[in-house]
């Protein structure tokens, strides 16, 4: 979204400035490699990315940006997208208090322009999350909504053989895992 719409501001945000850092690390880290995504990003006298433990930053060259904010931090700010990493760790409050107003903005060449801009977004990830928090009930709802061909909502589940199959994880690991507790909590 950041490099088909220019000026798109991301905020990538958790229950810690530290875990929301870890998203543009992978950046970093993984997909800095690729050059068509290279290519789109801003990195003329310094890092692509500019990290520290609490705050990660890259800038798209066509002024759209990624940054990452601890829920207490992204208070006041504004942006087009928000990701929210290991979202069972946010609370359910900080939802409506923070993320809802922080998606209440326009980009700003649509504004210069005249031209509409695109809905806000929220994107909820995370690892593993219990049945009784609050993220498995907006999960199950976003699959419903999505199932019924709503546009709006969008909502897949990866297990462990999707780590597995693309190398992050070797599979050993979670057998061994597996042979540690009842399957239902596996």
């Amino acid at each position: 979204m950041g490099v088909l719409y220019p000026g798109s501001l991301i905020a990538v945000v958790s229950g810690t400035a530290e875990q929301a850092t870890l998203i543009v690390k992978k950046i970093q880290d993984y997909f800095i490699r690729n050059p068509e995504i290279m290519r789109e990003i801003q990195a003329d006298s310094h890092r692509a990315v500019q990290l520290s433990r609490n705050k990660g930053i890259c800038t798209l060259k066509n002024g759209s940006k990624i940054e990452s904010f601890s829920v207490g931090t992204m208070r006041g700010n504004r942006a087009k997208i928000v990701v929210i990493d290991e979202s069972p760790e946010v609370k359910a409050d900080d939802l409506d208090a923070v993320i809802a107003r922080v998606k209440n903005t326009k980009r700003d060449i649509c504004d210069q322009r005249g031209i509409a801009d695109y809905p806000s977004k929220t994107v909820s990830i995370t690892s593993a999350c219990l049945k009784s928090n609050y993220f498995y009930a907006m999960f199950m709802q976003a699959l419903r909504e999505f199932s019924k061909g709503n546009p709006s909502n969008f909502a897949c589940a990866l297990d462990y053989r999707i780590a597995a199959r693309v190398g992050i994880t070797d599979m050993e690991f979670f057998l061994k895992e597996q042979k540690k507790m009842p399957e239902a909590k596996f």
